[in-house]
């Protein structure tokens, strides 16, 4: 994750060929932001992420 004022990205990377989800246990409010970036296209923002998926997360 990374700050400036009071927005904040996160990056969230799977560099596998396994579906993963992803615990941010007491963080998991990041993922309440909107995707800037996804390398499959995805609009809706949730822990799961395809093989090979990244997505960019901004919270404000």
């Amino acid at each position: 994750m990374r700050s400036l004022e009071s927005k904040q990205l996160l990056v969230l990377a799977n560099f596998s060929d396994e579906h993963v989800t992803v615990d941010l246990g007491e963080d998991a409010g990041l993922l309440d932001g909107q995707i800037l970036l996804s390398t499959d296209g995805r609009t809706e923002v949730r822990p799961n992420l395809s093989p090979w998926e990244s997505i960019v997360v901004l919270n404000s």
